[in-house]
């Protein structure tokens, strides 16, 4: 069975309640009319008997009936007896009256020769006589005839289906029309698909529902993906390029120990370029898998209440061992400042700005590592009076595998490129932000400003 689109889903549910609306309408319009039609005919009927009282006189010893007296109106009919229930005037119609007594007990409705009657007693003095008996009897037949209910009936199954016709007609109008941008929608992101060119954007002319709005956040996904991909492609190629080189010198190596007769030393010398560049690899790979984690935050973070001054004061000391060209570290660290951090990535991201300090500091040089605590944050600074940075290249140190002139390092050691870009990942990770501070020729200041929880 073929499933409705939404379009005839809505449709149908537009008409459905369209048709229960008018039903229910039509239903109080006859309820209603009913009880108003019913109330007119018995107020009618009490009107007619009532107009009959100035009409009946004694006079001379007999009861004289004026001729503006009337025996019948509006198919009502009206009899006159006297107290003991004899009929003095009026004829039966085939309406047999025998078994009501007569009495005063307002509009009642009755049952006789298998007809419904609306009947109306009333006890009328007459001056020189008695008492006389007005009795007016009004057939429910008649009712509905003067009512034109049955007119109403008639005409209620005619607009019914019209009206039905009419609902569905406006209700896939007016779907069609709402949809119209939703296909539109589809047709873009069909074509987006198709030519695979994540630069398009739906463009959709901005207006105040939620078809923009979803339009709109179409657009941002687009861009994010376009974003995600071209970053993907710039660091597979970079990552490409960084493998690249190693795997060049270890197969160069390895055809100079393969071609012809070699001495020891230089079989050693090629084994001990091939484990430079094997390590090298490793390093390389170890880092992009770590920044793949931070990356895609499939590394959980783990925060927990720390002593951040003992853990920068630790890290300090262990840095200072290395000894790296004669490059001296000195700690300012305000004690007992605690935060809610995860301590593995806050130990990474200090170890990688020191590391970068010590990769384009100057021989003899000097790192300080500060840490306070201000009213609106925590600050942890790496402050180093290496070569520096270029102002038109701050923005651009936080990339994956960007390096500085290497030319300008003075230690001549590798770098890959991911550190300071896995800085920046551990800060936003904790909700708190990278600054930098540089320069060029003098030296550098990273600072993590670190959110307090």
């Amino acid at each position: 069975m073929k499933k409705l689109s939404i379009k005839s889903k809505i449709t149908l549910c537009f008409t459905s309640g369209m048709i229960l609306i008018v039903i229910l309408a039509f239903s109080a319009i006859l309820l209603v009319s009913g009880i108003t039609i019913e109330n007119n005919y018995k107020r009618q009927l009490q009107d007619v008997v009532e107009s009959n009282i100035g009409e009946i006189e004694y006079e001379n010893g007999r009861l004289d009936f004026d001729e503006d007296f009337v025996p019948y109106k509006y198919g009502i009919f009206v009899f006159v007896y006297d107290e003991q229930g004899v009929l003095i005037s009026g004829q039966e119609h085939n309406i047999s009256t025998e078994a009501m007594s007569l009495q005063e007990r307002g509009i009642y409705e009755t049952v006789t020769s298998n007809q419904s009657y609306y009947v109306y007693d009333l006890l009328v003095p007459i001056k020189d006589y008695g008492n006389l008996w007005l009795r007016g009897m009004a057939p429910k037949e008649e009712m509905r005839q003067i009512g034109a209910i049955d007119t109403v009936i008639k005409i209620s199954f005619f607009t019914l289906p019209v009206l039905t016709i009419l609902a569905a007609i406006v209700g896939y109008s007016l779907t069609k029309h709402s949809f119209k941008p939703i296909e539109q929608i589809i047709d873009s992101v069909e074509k987006i698909a198709e030519g695979k060119d994540l630069s398009q954007r739906l463009g959709m002319e901005q207006r105040n529902d939620e078809i923009y709005r979803l339009a709109h956040s179409f657009d941002k996904m687009f861009e994010r993906l376009e974003d995600a991909f071209e970053a993907e492609k710039k660091f597979t190629s970079d990552a490409s390029h960084e493998l690249r080189t190693p795997t060049a010198v270890i197969l160069a190596q390895c055809e100079y120990a393969l071609d012809g007769d070699k001495t020891n030393e230089e079989y050693k010398e090629a084994l001990e370029v091939i484990e430079r560049q094997g390590f090298k690899m490793s390093k390389l790979i170890a880092q992009l898998l770590a920044f793949t984690r931070l990356d895609q935050q499939t590394q959980a973070v783990h925060k927990e209440k720390i002593n951040l001054s003992e853990l920068v004061s630790n890290i300090c000391e262990e840095q200072a061992y290395l000894q790296i060209k004669d490059i001296s570290i000195k700690c300012n660290i305000q004690s007992n400042i605690y935060a809610y951090v995860d301590q593995t990535l806050i130990s990474r991201l200090l170890i990688n700005l020191i590391t970068n300090a010590y990769q384009y500091g100057k021989e003899n040089g000097h790192i300080l590592v500060t840490l306070n605590d201000r009213k609106d944050a925590i600050y942890l600074s790496v402050i180093d009076d290496g070569i520096g940075v270029k102002q038109e290249d701050l923005n651009k140190i936080w990339g994956r595998f960007y390096r500085v002139d290497e030319s300008r390092n003075q230690g001549g050691s590798y770098s890959m490129g991911l550190g300071l870009s896995m800085v920046k990942q551990i800060a936003k990770l904790h909700d708190s932000k990278m600054e930098i501070k540089s320069t060029f020729g003098k030296g550098s200041t990273f600072t993590l400003i670190l959110k307090k929880e």
